[in-house]
């Protein structure tokens, strides 16, 4: 049976949510159709269970740096997050991209 995982990014926990998406699919036929919340909980103590201390604090100090990076550091150029490519590469470069050779 197919079975297609719930997401869980929008959820708070200390372990990714990539890894929890990733364990929903081995868990027991019975327990696939509970609500999210109720897979999350089980899944957090089976890794809790099973996941050192150590790698769990060093995820979690890893997590804050990098928030910690984006809230304090705004990029300098925001034009290059909006850049259109027409209008700044010549049409041979765009077209050599666009077929992939």
């Amino acid at each position: 049976m197919d079975h297609n995982s719930d997401n869980y990014e929008d959820m708070q926990l200390e372990f990714s949510p990539l890894l929890l998406s990733s364990l929903e699919r081995h868990l027991p036929p019975t327990l696939l159709n509970l609500s999210r919340d109720h897979k999350a909980h089980y899944m957090r103590e089976i890794l809790l269970r099973y996941s050192p201390t150590a790698d769990r604090a060093r995820v979690q100090k890893h997590r804050e740096y990098r928030q910690k990076i984006l809230s304090n550091y705004q990029p300098l150029h925001r034009e290059l997050y909006t850049m259109h490519a027409a209008s700044f590469f010549v049409p041979s470069f765009l077209k050599a991209v666009n077929e992939n050779t």
